[in-house]
This record gives C-alpha cells, structure tokens and sequence, in this order.
C-alpha cells in the first residue's frame, strides 16, 4: 500500500467519523427542541386552562 492510497483511506475513515459525529449531534439538537416544544405547548395549555376556569367563576 502506497501513501496516497493511506491517506485517503485515513480521509475516508475520519469523512465517515465526522458524519456520524453530526449526525448524532443533529438527533441531540432535534430531540431538545422536541422537549422544548413540549413544555411550551404544555404552559400555554395550562395557561388557557386557567383563563378558561376564571372566565367561567
């Protein structure tokens, strides 16, 4: 095996690595702004909730 032939397997190996890396960190970010997304349209339905048990006292 030659040197250009390493180099570019080593390329290969740490292109693949840095995909999986991104994607990870992707599904991370995307899972927290689900969690996120989550308790806000929990507060808002809270906060409806109680506008709605005044309104009707």
């Amino acid at each position: 095996m030659n040197t250009s032939s390493g180099n570019i397997q080593f390329l290969a190996v740490l292109a693949a690595m840095a995909a999986i890396a991104s994607a990870i960190f992707w599904m991370v970010v995307g899972w927290r702004a689900m969690r996120a997304h989550e308790r806000i349209a929990e507060a808002s339905e809270q906060a409806a909730r109680k506008v709605r048990d005044n309104n009707q006292a």
